[in-house]
C-alpha cells in the first residue's frame, strides 16, 4: 500500500476540496515569462524523456516518461515506466489514469482531472482559467512555476525549466495537501516524435 501511494504521488496525488488559493500578484515581466511558458507547453504535442524521481521517503527511482498531447481524447496520454520492476506502471489513456501492478496484474484507476497529471495532459493549458499561478521564481537560468487549481487547497505542482540557451522543460514537483513532496527530474528530453499508440494501453 505504501509503495502504491508513493508512486501515485509522482503525478497522481489528489486535490482535496478546500477554499480557493490566493492568486499570485505577478510583475509585468513575470507575466511575460508565464505567457512564454504557457505557449511553450501548449506547443509540445509529444515528448519522451528519462525520469529521475525522488519520493518523500527519499527512495530514488528511474525510468522513462512518454506524453502524447495530440491525442483526440479529452486529455493527452501518458506512460511512466520505471526501471525498478516492482514499481507500478503509470498509464493515462486520455480519460483515466491507471496504476498497473506488474505482479498482481491489478489496476487502480483515477480520473485524470482529479490528479496533478491534468497539468501536463491538458490539451490547452490556460493559466488564467481553472489553473492558476501561485508563484514564479527566476534564478540565473532556472525558472520554477508553481501552479494549482481552484479547490486544491495547499496541493500544488511546480514545473521546472531552464532558459539558456532556450526554454526547456526539466521536470516537476508534486506537493500534496499534507506537505509530502515528490521530485521528478527529466533528462534527454526529445520533443515532436512519433509514439506508438500501444504505449498508452495496459497489456495484461
Amino acid at each position: 500500500m505504501m509503495k502504491k501511494l508513493i508512486v501515485m504521488m509522482a503525478l497522481v496525488g489528489s486535490f482535496p476540496l478546500s477554499i480557493a488559493p490566493a492568486i499570485a500578484e505577478l510583475t509585468p515581466a513575470k507575466k511575460i515569462t508565464v505567457k512564454r511558458i504557457q505557449d511553450y507547453l501548449n506547443g509540445i504535442k509529444t515528448f519522451k524523456a528519462e525520469v529521475w524521481q525522488v519520493n518523500p521517503n527519499h527512495q530514488h527511482l528511474s525510468g522513462t516518461v512518454y506524453i502524447n498531447r495530440a491525442a483526440t481524447t479529452e486529455y493527452g496520454k501518458l506512460r511512466i515506466e520505471y526501471d525498478q520492476k516492482d514499481q507500478d506502471l503509470v498509464i493515462a489513456d486520455g480519460e483515466k489514469l491507471i496504476l498497473h501492478n506488474p505482479t498482481t496484474k491489478e489496476n487502480t484507476v483515477y480520473s485524470i482531472e482529479q490528479t496533478p497529471a491534468a497539468f501536463l495532459l491538458q490539451k490547452k493549458l490556460d493559466l488564467e482559467g481553472e489553473y492558476i499561478v501561485k508563484s514564479l521564481t527566476e534564478k540565473d537560468s532556472e525558472v520554477e512555476l508553481v501552479m494549482t487549481k481552484f479547490g486544491a487547497g495547499d496541493a500544488a505542482v511546480t514545473l521546472k525549466f531552464s532558459t539558456s540557451p532556450m526554454l526547456k522543460f526539466n521536470g516537476w514537483i508534486v506537493m500534496d495537501a499534507q506537505g509530502n513532496r515528490t521530485d521528478v527530474n527529466l533528462k534527454d528530453v526529445v520533443i515532436g516524435i512519433h509514439l506508438n499508440p500501444t504505449l498508452f494501453t495496459v497489456n495484461k
